[in-house]
């Protein structure tokens, strides 16, 4: 951890990847602030991760449990790749950096990285270290203190009760995901997204989830999570849109648009002050009833880069 204190007092924000750092910058959150926030972030991240540096950038990754079981190989994630800025080392320090992590991470057999779509320094280094782009994501902010939202008699809180409908629907609907894009997790893409649903049902993947019916029928499903620290550090109280499913049939029809604008409202209920929601840059079908709901802008970008060995 020597480098990483220096390395604070010359890094530009830019350079932080990965949320939950980027979106916070367009409600005023002051730098040094979101600097502090997250070097006690990464100090938390050596509890269940592991932190690599050198002397001009610094990483993050950890093995990745959920996914391992799911897709039954070792799964690895890299959090945060961030160094100077200097044109002359940047590539350098990266390639050196990226060259430790694999090194550290030879027993995993798929590795991936998020890194913000303007980053081109580290995106550049991940494809010469032998990373892909498996798939882009657009971040969607919304205001809610200046709407106003009515409630939605065809929309109730799940429960347990509506977990194998909600898997039911997320088994097939989700084919412009990471998970759908790349051919080596695509054969179990269905389960991925089938146990996300149910996690988010029975709390374990996001706070709250609500499901919508027409007749006796449940015909979609949405969720979300609030982060609290965000509230305590910058006095902003942000919810995050997890998952949202449809079912094909009723594609088309608007449940989209009214599952989201639900999940708005009971976030403005809990004292939000904003809402985040992400999807991929091609589901311009999903980025329409975002907007329909209530999502006004994209403040942010992001492509996903994945390492595999021995498959």
């Amino acid at each position: 951890m020597k480098n990483i204190h220096n390395l604070f007092g010359i890094l530009s924000f830019d350079e932080y990847s990965y949320y939950p750092y980027h979106y916070l910058s367009h409600f005023g959150v002051n730098e040094d602030l979101l600097k502090e926030y997250l070097l006690v972030d990464m100090l938390q991240f050596l509890h269940k991760g592991n932190i690599v540096e050198n002397a001009a950038s610094f990483g993050l990754w950890q093995e990745q449990a959920w996914d391992t079981k799911i897709f039954g190989f070792p799964v690895g994630r890299i959090y945060q790749v961030a160094g100077t800025l200097d044109q002359k080392i940047a590539m350098q320090s990266r390639m050196q950096l990226l060259k430790q992590m694999l090194q550290q991470t030879k027993h995993l057999s798929y590795l991936t990285c998020r890194v913000r779509g303007g980053d081109i320094v580290t995106q550049q280094a991940l494809e010469k270290s032998g990373f892909i782009k498996i798939d882009s994501i657009l971040w969607l902010l919304a205001d809610l203190q200046k709407k106003q939202f009515t409630e939605d008699a065809d929309i109730r809180i799940a429960n347990e009760n509506d977990v194998d409908s909600a898997m039911e629907i997320a088994r097939t609907v989700f084919r412009y995901s990471r998970f759908y894009k790349d051919i080596i997790t695509r054969p179990k893409y269905g389960i991925a997204h089938a146990q996300w649903a149910k996690n988010c049902i029975v709390g374990s993947a996001a706070d709250q989830a609500i499901v919508a019916e027409e007749g006796n029928k449940i015909v979609g499903f949405s969720s979300y999570k609030i982060d609290e620290l965000t509230t305590i550090l910058f006095g902003k109280r942000i919810g995050f849109v997890v998952l949202v499913g449809v079912d094909e049939a009723y594609v088309g029809k608007g449940w989209g648009t009214r599952l989201v604008k639900e999940t708005l409202r009971i976030l403005k209920e809990k004292k939000c002050d904003y809402a985040v929601i992400d999807t991929q840059v091609d589901n311009l079908g999903a980025i329409n009833s975002y907007m329909r709901a209530g999502f006004e802008k994209i403040v942010d970008a992001s492509d996903t880069f994945r390492y595999t060995t021995k498959l």
